[in-house]
């Protein structure tokens, strides 16, 4: 074989269109390629049902598997009537997308992640290539790549949800594609800088570091033009990045970035704030990973006395320095 399997695909994926078009007939539809008869199928959908042909387009600027509702529910503010109908409500988005199993093109998702969570849906990786090549013909629609990327990043949960593993392994897939229209230039992202903070804590929390850091600074690079440097938003993201730097062992690059956010928390909130009282909690695990230990029991027990001074006394931050106390007690 003389064509490696990566020239295999490249060439595959490059004349897709033109495989089809030019496929034999199918033995069941007399004188129709597969192109022609998903065209003809299609067709007969936008009859039926104009929303449930909306969908499959818009099915483009997701990942081929695990679609459902409730990752749609956002876009019911986009200017769309028929999307508007579609993410309406559960029943309307269930008879669009019952249409599009009825006639072949879509099916329910059996996959372990099934168990937990709304049921999903998935259509055939060559029907999505159709999708993308002859339904949105190659040409994104700008509005609906912004769609896609605010649906995935409102759903983004966080860790004090239940089972928000399960729901981030879920959105990663989708998260993915939207690298291709971030690499295409193809998203105006005037106003999302709160999408590439969501989808950070997304790559972050499953372990995707260098995705996360590419993120959390197309965030960063954003809030600096549109908020004060020292808003709070700006903070949290640059302490997620010294997070990330830190866990990639990175530590005096995290350390000089941790010092940074926290002098400037500390002048624009209040010394016991609880946003200050976690960059010096982070400070401190990152002297522990440095074995640092002295001076960081005296910054945990600091921290504690804080935290106790202002939250419950049954708080979870309060608990989990407690237990960073016990760890080091043991080292």
């Amino acid at each position: 074989m003389t064509t490696s399997f990566s020239d295999y695909l490249r060439l595959y994926k490059a004349s897709w269109l033109k495989l089809q078009m030019t496929s034999p007939p199918l033995s069941s539809y007399e004188d129709r390629t597969l192109y022609t008869t998903w065209q003809i199928t299609f067709d007969r959908i936008q009859q039926q049902n104009a929303a449930s042909a909306k969908l499959l387009k818009l099915w483009a600027y997701f990942d081929r598997q695990d679609l459902w509702f409730d990752l749609l529910r956002h876009a019911n503010s986009m200017d769309d009537k028929l999307i508007q109908e579609l993410t309406k409500d559960e029943l309307n988005f269930n008879e669009a997308i019952t249409l599009l199993c009825t006639f072949g093109l879509v099916e329910p998702d059996r996959s372990l992640q099934q168990q937990v969570g709304p049921r999903g849906y998935s259509v055939h990786s060559c029907v999505h290539s159709w999708i993308v090549s002859v339904l949105n013909n190659k040409e994104w629609d700008k509005s609906l790549v912004r769609l896609a990327f605010t649906c995935i990043a409102s759903e983004v949960p966080s860790k004090n949800e239940k089972d928000w593993w399960l729901l981030q392994q879920r959105l990663l897939q989708h998260a993915i594609r939207q690298n291709d229209f971030i690499e295409d230039s193809t998203l105006d992202i005037d106003g999302l800088y709160w999408v590439f903070h969501n989808l950070g804590v997304l790559y972050s929390d499953q372990g995707k570091l260098a995705e996360a850091e590419t993120m959390y600074i197309q965030a960063l690079h954003g809030y600096k033009k549109t908020l004060r440097p020292n808003h709070t938003l700006t903070l949290q993201i640059i302490n997620n990045l010294a997070n990330l730097y830190s866990d990639q062992g990175k530590l005096a690059k995290a350390k000089t970035i941790y010092i940074q956010v926290l002098y400037n928390y500390k002048k624009v909130l209040e010394s016991n704030y609880i946003l200050t009282l976690n960059i010096v909690n982070n400070l401190a695990n990152l002297y522990k990973t440095q074995d640092k230990l002295a001076k960081t029991k005296i910054i945990y027990i600091q921290v504690l006395y804080s935290y106790k001074k202002i939250l419950r006394l049954n708080y979870t931050l309060i608990f989990n320095t407690v237990n960073n106390l016990v760890n080091l007690y043991k080292t």
